[in-house]
């Protein structure tokens, strides 16, 4: 599925030990040491339009953005979100994006201000906002391995507060295409939901043969999931509506 996780994102430490302290149900992340300690999201995104917010509850050194599972911080060196090459980060307070690197990029932030991340994995684009204003490509043409978490790095004394959408954005995306990563269904109906989709995710499809990762579910498996519904052939109105309300009108996959 394009999303794994619970349903309620939450931040975690990378480093265990990490002096970072989260707390706000589990959404507000301040650095209380002076090592450039890193936090990611719970949840993790493989496939689709992504968007998430935080406010700067302070404007110093902080590294935003998405990384891979492999994403590995060195507190030691300094080295958090953006600092390898499994991860992206963007820095206003020096106006620099970083992957392995740094270029110049985006606009200065003060404290206060509400920075947008938004990631299409489809078309593999990376851009970033500051109070709803886009900033631009910062990457494109990357690789996510096995998918993306929200993730940040903090310099001593810095806070920053994230919403994964459980409460309305501050400055939503303007295409509507971007999701939210909160998820407003309780774990039991995602459970639910996952199997069902497990079950009907590969009829007619051999994922061995054709290489397909099997996030979706194909026009077979979408007209067995149909007839268990009550739909009676593909030609049934009830299949056209079942297929618009999951967004999927255009093709025969969801």
């Amino acid at each position: 599925m394009s999303r794994s996780g619970p349903p309620a994102v939450k931040l975690e430490k990378v480093d265990k030990n990490g002096g970072v302290v989260i707390s706000g149900e589990g959404l507000v992340a301040n650095n209380s040491s002076n090592n450039f300690d890193s936090v990611k999201a719970n949840v993790k995104v493989r496939s689709g339009k992504w968007y998430y917010e935080a406010r700067l509850d302070s404007y110093a050194l902080i590294q935003i953005g998405w990384c891979t599972g492999e994403f590995q911080p060195d507190v030691s060196a300094g080295n958090g979100v953006g600092d390898d090459q499994n991860s992206w980060a963007y820095d206003g307070s020096r106006q620099q994006k970083w992957h392995g690197g740094s270029e110049y990029y985006g606009q200065y932030w003060s404290n206060g201000d509400i920075i947008g991340c938004a990631v299409d994995l489809d078309n593999k684009k990376m851009n970033f906002f500051r109070n709803g204003s886009d900033m631009g490509v910062a990457y494109e043409g990357f690789s996510i391995g096995d998918g993306l978490y929200p993730a940040a790095s903090f310099s001593n004394g810095q806070s920053m507060t994230f919403n994964f959408g459980k409460t309305n954005f501050r400055y939503p995306h303007s295409n509507s295409e971007f999701k939210m990563m909160h998820c407003f269904l309780s774990q039991e109906e995602l459970n639910n939901l996952t199997k069902i989709f497990n079950q009907y995710k590969a009829v007619g499809v051999s994922l061995s043969e054709s290489g397909e990762t099997g996030d979706h579910i194909k026009g077979q498996g979408l007209l067995e999931y149909g007839k268990e519904l009550g739909v009676v052939e593909d030609t049934d109105p009830g299949l056209l509506m079942l297929l618009w309300k999951l967004g999927s009108l255009t093709h025969w996959e969801m």
